[in-house]
């Protein structure tokens, strides 16, 4: 239906994709106000087609997942980039691979509902983002650089204005995030030291976090639990405000870890193995205005170390006569 003028002009279309998926939309245009009204529907689209955009920045090979979403997005088409959204987005199977094929990221799922996304002014209140199954890694090379600094591509035309950083960072200043509820469930994170030799290898496992009534201008609180190596247990309570973090409460406990999982650094500081040992960590710190004050408890249950094996370690400490005076 088509009106020059009084009423709105409706249109709609629906498309099904050859390789799987369907876009739906429909759209109302009020010519005398300029204003539209579209209603979206997005099931499972690949969001492969995102690749070449991600590779101007980043140093990507493959970007997968499927994309779901049900939004309205209104506006006034004389101010095309000032727009209202609210609906739900859903990506499932995500996945980002670099161009050496490392994995990057990758989740099994990622929901959002939004109840305002204003972009005039700068706007974002979720009712609920879930993420489940997250995982990441993160690897540290003999040249000391990361996996994710060899990520990002060099821009230095950005490190040559820095009044654009500025105005960059007083932009995200100014902009308004909520969420009434945060969610991952199922993450894992691998963590990968190349810069001695063995290496290391580390993994955290089983991590959840939930965050209620999120906002980056106020001071929030997360609750997060995790799997250290194969048993042990770690728990996280930290309050902060993500604006300044001049102000934050952190809380760690950590049980039931086992030291010996960290020879291939003691072997290259010290020279020894270590052959047993259960780590527990209580940690309670409080910053006010950057000022830190904290208590730290750590007890190491039966731990032994073997002689010294590597004859040529950075310190020569005598570990063993230390570990037998502290646990006599």
């Amino acid at each position: 239906r088509d009106y020059l003028t009084g009423k709105d002009t409706d249109a709609g279309i629906q498309l099904h994709f050859e390789d799987g998926g369907s876009l739906g939309c429909r759209l109302s245009y009020n010519m005398d106000h300029s204003r539209y009204n579209l209603d979206l529907k997005i099931s499972d689209f690949g969001i492969d087609g995102i690749l070449p955009y991600l590779q101007q920045y980043m140093n990507v090979s493959k970007c997968d997942g499927l994309l779901s979403m049900n939004v309205n997005i209104n506006g006034d088409t004389e101010h095309i980039t000032e727009a209202n959204v609210k609906g739900t987005v859903d990506v499932v199977k995500s996945e980002v691979i670099d161009d050496q094929g490392r994995m990057i990221f990758a989740a099994d799922s990622v929901g959002a509902n939004i109840k305002e996304l204003s972009t005039a002014g700068r706007i974002t209140h979720l009712e609920y983002l879930n993420i489940v199954g997250p995982q990441s890694q993160y690897i540290i090379y003999k040249d000391s650089t990361d996996n994710f600094s060899y990520l990002m591509k060099s821009t230095p035309e950005i490190a040559e204005q820095p009044d654009a950083v500025e105005e960059v960072q007083e932009d995200v200043k100014k902009m308004i995030l909520k969420a009434d509820r945060l969610r991952i469930a199922g993450g894992k994170i691998a963590y990968e030291d190349n810069l001695m030799k063995g290496g290391f290898k580390y993994s955290l496992s089983e991590i959840s976090a939930y965050c209620n009534d999120f906002q980056l201008d106020k001071m929030n609180r997360i609750l997060g639990r995790a799997v250290l190596g194969q048993a042990g247990k770690v728990a996280l309570d930290w309050t902060t405000d993500f604006k300044s973090m001049r102000n934050m409460h952190l809380k760690l406990t950590a049980r039931n870890v086992d030291i010996t999982d960290f020879t291939p650094y003691s072997l290259v500081y010290v020279g020894n193995k270590i052959e047993n040992g259960v780590l527990q960590i209580e940690s309670d710190n409080t910053v006010t205005d950057n000022k830190l004050d904290g208590e730290n408890k750590i007890e190491i249950y039966k731990p032994k170390v073997s002689k010294r094996v590597n004859s040529k370690p950075v310190y020569k400490v005598p570990v063993r006569l230390g570990v037998y005076v502290l646990t006599d």
